[in-house]
């Protein structure tokens, strides 16, 4: 067992590892997305910035120039509210021939591609430089007698695409509307277009012209390899640490199975299995018909709920001897309840496919078969359907009464009342909880009592809170009622008849 317990702890553990080695090309192109999508939001709001600024600051500015290139117009020129990171160059030509710019120097003349005209008297063109990756936006003021025109700067976009990695991006700014033409600038790496595995995004910017700039960004394989080499780095470690918790926290569950098993056992030897009765009442004249015995484990600091051992117990094959337990119990406390009332107790497949209830019945020897049912759990699903039906056939002409509990929410269902000869039921508590809502559950619920009604089989309803639920199952033919309306589970001191002779 230790040693299964081992190979499957491994197992556990590599599960995360085959998960990300398998995703991990889908992981890798999902970090270079990531990344390129964030680029492109930085470089949409540096231009959101620089558009805002330009449109205020060029108007500012030219209404501040005399055109005259004298010692005015060179403070404007120079002036860092215009003159900033923006702007590259600015410079002048008077209508004189006379030049100037904001570095002090007369303006030779600038190699730039065809003007397209923006507005009144406004235009952008490209200054045409040696290298093609060089070439920037010139927006140009021209009234037919001076001319002014400031050269952006867009050094700042290949200090942005160098990170995280150099050389892994290329980025094309290029206005999107016929009239431009083929009006462009690029920063980055070109040769990633020719790529086999090259991938690209696009993004459409408005500026303050209300020209479309498309934004396209191209990434290939110098990217992925940088988005594999961080994944593995992190990816690696986070998946090995995640492999060895899901292995310790399979390890200390089927340690703590073990423990609870072991403690189960002993709960068993000492008799700390006790049951606690919840009354079954019939809604037409509110009197008490028979109760169910709800298993409690009675230890030293206190009741320990159901659902913490149930679940342990039936893994482990405790929960027949703890049953068996129970049923001992039962049958001394119905010696103090009225000989008019009856007991059901949960049993699992396994009492039914190995004989072991009909042998424990016969070890007690108990009179009044009458007085004890038993509600079949579907949590289990009952393997061997012949054995079992030959169990309950035997048992029901013995005088037992057989139920289906918790029906439709397991194993079984309607073929247990078709293979088992079963014609009792019991409603779970999810089919009552939506009476007086809108929930599909209603509709299931509605399902249940109409086929029932055809197998002219017996309901119990279970977990039924208050009136409104009462009176609804009542107009379904449903009135032995179970829960907290009516009563809560107590054990047997509270519910047994006084004796006369105490």
């Amino acid at each position: 067992m230790a040693n299964k317990t081992i190979r499957n702890a491994i197992l556990i553990g590599l599960v995360p590892i085959i998960i990300f080695a398998v995703a991990f090309n889908a992981l890798s192109n999902l970090y270079v997305g990531h990344i390129k999508e964030a680029k492109i939001e930085t470089l949409v709001k540096y231009l959101n910035q620089r558009s805002t600024f330009l449109e205020s600051a060029i108007t500012k500015q030219i209404a501040q120039l005399d055109f005259n290139c004298q010692s005015d117009d060179m403070k404007v020129l120079r002036d860092p509210r215009y003159y900033n990171r923006y702007i590259r160059f600015i410079g002048m030509t008077t209508e004189d021939g006379d030049s100037c710019s904001s570095v002090g120097m007369p303006v030779s003349k600038v190699t730039s591609s065809e003007r397209v005209q923006l507005d009144t008297n406004f235009y952008i063109s490209l200054i045409l430089p040696e290298y093609k990756d060089q070439a920037e936006w010139m927006v140009i003021y021209d009234n037919q007698h001076v001319e002014v025109f400031w050269v952006l700067d867009n050094s700042w976009v290949k200090q942005l695409i160098a990170e995280p990695c150099e050389e892994c991006l290329f980025v094309k700014f290029e206005y999107h509307e016929p009239m431009f033409g083929d009006l462009s600038i690029s920063r980055g790496m070109p040769n990633i277009i020719d790529e086999d595995n090259a991938l690209s995004s696009e993004f459409f910017f408005s500026d303050e012209s209300q020209a479309n700039m498309l934004i396209k960004i191209y990434s290939g394989e110098a990217l992925a390899a940088y988005a594999n080499q961080r994944l593995f780095v992190w990816g690696v470690p986070a998946t090995l640490i995640l492999g060895i918790v899901f292995a310790l926290f399979y390890i200390s569950s089927k340690s703590l199975r073990k423990s609870i098993k072991g403690l189960i056992q002993n709960g068993i030897n000492n008799g700390e299995f006790i049951p606690y009765y919840q009354a079954i009442v019939d809604s037409r004249d509110g009197q008490t018909v028979g109760y169910e015995a709800l298993v409690r484990w009675s230890r030293r600091d206190g009741l320990v709920p159901p659902n913490m051992f149930i679940g342990a117990a039936e893994e482990s094959g405790l929960i027949v001897p703890m049953t068996n337990q129970m049923i001992r119990k039962i049958i001394q406390d119905l010696e103090s309840l009225p000989e008019s009332i009856w007991v059901s107790v949960n049993i699992v497949s396994a009492h039914l496919e190995t004989g072991s209830l009909t042998k424990l019945l016969a070890d007690l020897n108990w009179p009044c078969a009458n007085r004890i049912h038993f509600e079949l759990t579907e949590r289990i699903p009952v393997k061997d359907v012949e054995a079992a039906k030959k169990e309950i056939l035997y048992l029901t002409n013995k005088g037992y009464k057989f139920k289906i509990d918790d029906f439709g929410t397991g194993y079984g269902g309607f073929s247990y009342l078709q293979d088992l000869g079963i014609r009792c039921l019991k409603v779970d508590k999810m089919f009552v909880d939506p009476i007086g809502s809108d929930d599909q559950k209603l509709k299931v619920l509605d399902s249940i009592v109409s086929a029932a009604m055809k197998a002219e089989c017996e309901m119990i309803a279970e977990g039924v809170e208050n009136r409104k639920q009462i009176e609804y199952l009542a107009t379904h033919n449903i009135y032995l009622i179970q829960g907290y309306v009516y009563a809560k589970p107590e054990p047997i001191e509270n519910i047994a008849e006084p004796n006369p002779e105490a």
